[in-house]
């Protein structure tokens, strides 16, 4: 009977090492997630930001070469007109 009973308490406390210790596997493996899911948020921000700023920056020179496009189309155009 004493036997058992201090085979008992044994397997409780090996029972609780391991527990602690998977406890603490699972913290870390939280922390990691939390920690990846932040860096995919930057991560995205960052490749947005770079979009905007590139088209903040293109978008007169876009303008430029629709203006200069038309201004060709319509002076071809013209050139059309004048040859008829």
């Amino acid at each position: 009977m004493v036997d058992d009973t201090e085979e008992i308490k044994r397997l409780l406390r090996k029972n609780l090492e391991v527990s602690k210790e998977t406890l603490k596997y699972s913290r870390k493996v939280y922390k990691s997630q939390r920690l990846t899911k932040w860096l995919q948020i930057v991560y995205w921000v960052v490749i947005i930001g770079m979009v905007l700023g590139v088209y903040y920056y293109i978008q007169p020179l876009i303008g430029n070469v629709v203006e200069t496009y038309n201004s060709v189309i319509k002076d071809i155009t013209t050139l059309g007109g004048l040859r008829e």
